[in-house]
């Protein structure tokens, strides 16, 4: 009956450690800050767009962290993002944030927030909505 029970064993230890392949984790590419009144907000996904044009579909992503800093990623995080010079519409969306983000920042179509990145820029600097002010009025609301 063991017999029987070691080549699953085997089988199963084989499956579940992945055969020994070590998948690398991405780095992201373009670095920013994210300040919202002074703010350095974390837990924000941006989202860039193309600027010019009525393009929606987005080139590329980033989380900020507690301190507001992010690196860029392609979509779907298959490796890093190194924008290209142009202009670009960004949307600010919480995933985690103790704040909500005003609609229009949703929204590629609406978002105010635009970057203009030229060749010899290092880092981005997006500055965002007044997220304290809409705190305030969220607050209120729910007295």
């Amino acid at each position: 009956m063991i017999d029987n029970i070691f080549p699953w064993l085997i089988l199963g230890l084989v499956t579940l450690t992945g055969c020994g392949q070590h998948v690398p984790a991405v780095t992201g590419g373009t670095q920013g800050i994210l300040e919202c009144e002074g703010q350095k907000i974390g837990d924000v996904q941006l989202t860039l767009y193309p600027g010019e044009g009525t393009a929606t579909a987005p080139v590329g992503f980033a989380v900020t962290q507690l301190d507001g800093t992010f690196e860029l990623y392609k979509m779907g995080a298959t490796g890093p993002l190194w924008l290209p010079a142009g202009q670009y519409r960004c949307t600010l969306e919480s995933v985690g944030a103790p704040v909500q983000i005003p609609s229009r920042y949703m929204k590629p179509e609406t978002t105010p927030l635009t970057v203009d990145w030229t060749e010899g820029m290092d880092h981005l600097h997006i500055r965002g909505p007044d997220l304290t002010h809409h705190q305030k009025k969220l607050h209120q609301k729910k007295r």
